[in-house]
């Protein structure tokens, strides 16, 4: 799997919220497709759909999973992006 995370450090509390709500609605756009910048390896590209985030007070944290080796379950990778979301928030 490959796993992108994301923290984004907002000026206000409620801009926090407001990048958390547009962020964790799908098709509204994604990490910055890191597939692109390692493209020799075959990396994927992010889709959204195995995603995760979570926010304290100013600071937005944002996981994306993608399969990139065998088949592993949507509910695997779902997983993985909570896992990553539990990474500490400075």
């Amino acid at each position: 799997m490959l796993v992108a995370v994301s923290w984004t450090d907002m000026p206000t509390s409620g801009t926090a919220r407001k990048l958390r709500r547009l962020a964790d609605r799908h098709g509204t756009g994604n990490i910055s497709d890191l597939g692109r910048e390692i493209p020799a390896l075959g990396a994927p590209r992010f889709t959204g759909l195995n995603y995760d985030s979570r926010q304290s007070r100013t600071t937005v944290l944002i996981a994306e999973v993608e399969p990139w080796n065998g088949s592993p379950s949507s509910a695997d990778m779902d997983g993985v992006a909570t896992l990553a979301t539990s990474l500490p928030i400075r």
